[in-house]
């Protein structure tokens, strides 16, 4: 079994290398929001935007991220993808 930190090192790696891969930028932000750094969290989720790969499930973190931060502009977040017609259940059920 490997270690948190482990862990951490290649999706930190992954993401400075400036990776397409959505996953990468979930995970640690995920992980980041799980020990109370909501904000560690958000500068990884900008960095998934510069890097043009956001999709539900980083946006849905995004909006958990926002909810620990402040509240109204998580429910923005979920309507602007309600509103488009996003049928993604995640966004109905927070």
């Amino acid at each position: 079994m490997s270690r948190p930190g482990t862990r951490q090192q290649i999706r930190i790696q992954h993401i400075n290398a400036g990776s397409k891969n959505a996953a990468f930028y979930a995970s640690e932000a995920k992980a980041r929001l799980d020990r109370g750094n909501a904000q560690g969290a958000l500068e990884i989720l900008d960095q998934a935007k510069q890097n043009r790969c956001m999709d539900d499930y980083t946006n849905t973190i995004l909006a958990e991220v926002l909810q620990a931060i402040g509240p109204e502009r998580a429910s923005e977040i979920r309507m602007q993808h309600i509103n488009v017609g996003n049928k993604n259940a995640a966004f109905y059920a927070s």
